[in-house]
């Protein structure tokens, strides 16, 4: 934010700035130095000429190119930047910022940079590109879940290359890193691993199935294989899907996320007693995991076990994700059973307000 304060304080001083003779010899050489190749010569050009004219958007478009091209991300960034000031609701200068950003490890910026390009909508040329970066950061951050659920719809139509599957891989297992650093003997279990959920995501199931069978074969004991591969036995063989859960928690006690699923899936099958110690063991796990207090308490409203409590825990859920359209459903719903119709009317309105806003921010290329 400091920096666009600076660079909108630069162009108020000098936006008076015309066009002038030696502006466009500038241009002129600079032009010549990078269509032979002589980028640092073209590079110090560029930059004479946008003191000249700070608003010159083609200049820090040619000048953030050639310095990414050049891997000098770090000037590349402070290039792209302006762009975001002069073409506010164009997705390029946002984009290619986002890029140099990740590359110098700023990856909170390049997130926001990114998601707002992504917002705008992309060309062809920066979609894949921008969409594979801010997985990766969803990844290195931690935020496994979010990721998976991106690479995902990029799965479902049937779009997976390489690097994604790769990507889906390592969000899959939880690890926080970059495909680079991916020790070589984890490259197979990285890419199998991804192959099979991406089939999932496509709706190959049977396909799916056969590769998480040959994956847990070779790699028993590696914790979350078992709980994605419940995942996709969800859809087919709810009872296979939950012994895998269980296998899972004799590797992992501590895994919210089998915990989640097996109250999720015992709830819809109204065994609300047998899927309660699940869903409370969740939120003693992670206390900080909206799911897990929306999963416990929708066992609670349900089954009728506890009203006033599982809303508690629902609100809970919402407080610790605003933005979850289905928290808001769910809360909506246990106010109504409590005969609290105005708080009831208020949250289904915001979970429409949310679903909306979701449906209409999703990613999409221009």
């Amino acid at each position: 934010m400091m920096v666009r304060l600076l660079i909108s304080a630069l162009f108020a001083a000098l936006l008076g700035a015309q066009n002038t003779p030696d502006f466009d010899q500038l241009v002129k050489n600079a032009d010549a130095a990078r269509d032979t190749a002589k980028f640092d010569e073209a590079v110090s050009l560029y930059q004479k000429a946008l003191r000249l004219k700070p608003d010159w958007k083609q200049g820090w478009w040619v000048l953030g190119s050639i310095l990414y091209d050049q891997k000098r991300y770090k000037e590349g960034e402070e290039a792209f930047l302006p762009l975001t000031v002069l073409d506010p609701d164009k997705s390029p200068g946002w984009a290619m910022a986002g890029l140099c950003e990740f590359e110098i490890k700023h990856y909170q910026d390049a997130l926001t940079n990114l998601q707002k390009a992504e917002e705008l909508g992309l060309p062809a040329s920066l979609f894949e590109v921008t969409q594979y970066h801010h997985d990766l950061i969803l990844i290195r951050t931690g935020q496994f879940d979010r990721a998976i659920g991106a690479i995902s719809l990029v799965a479902a139509r049937k779009e997976e290359n390489p690097s994604l599957v790769e990507a889906m891989g390592i969000a899959g297992l939880a690890r926080a890193t970059l495909p680079q650093d991916i020790p070589a003997a984890d490259h197979d279990l990285v890419m199998s691993l991804g192959k099979a959920m991406c089939d999932g995501a496509a709706n190959n199931s049977k396909l799916a199935i056969a590769e998480f069978e040959t994956l847990i074969a070779r790699y028993p004991n590696v914790p979350r294989l078992h709980y994605l591969y419940g995942l996709v036995l969800l859809e087919s063989d709810t009872d296979k899907a939950l012994s895998e859960f269980k296998r899972e928690l004799t590797l992992t006690p501590k895994d919210a996320r089998s915990l989640i699923s097996m109250a999720v899936e015992y709830t819809k099958r109204n065994e609300y007693q047998t899927a309660l110690p699940y869903a409370e063991k969740a939120v003693v796990d992670e206390p900080k995991y909206f799911a897990a207090h929306a999963t416990l308490g929708k066992v609670l409203v349900e089954s009728q076990l506890d009203l006033p409590r599982g809303i508690k825990e629902l609100e809970t859920a919402v407080k610790l994700s605003p933005g979850n359209p289905q928290c808001r459903l769910a809360l909506a719903s246990a106010y109504s059973k409590a005969g609290r119709k105005t708080e009831a009317a208020t949250q289904r309105a915001e979970f429409l307000r949310l679903r909306a806003q979701n449906d209409s921010a999703s990613p999409g290329q221009k």
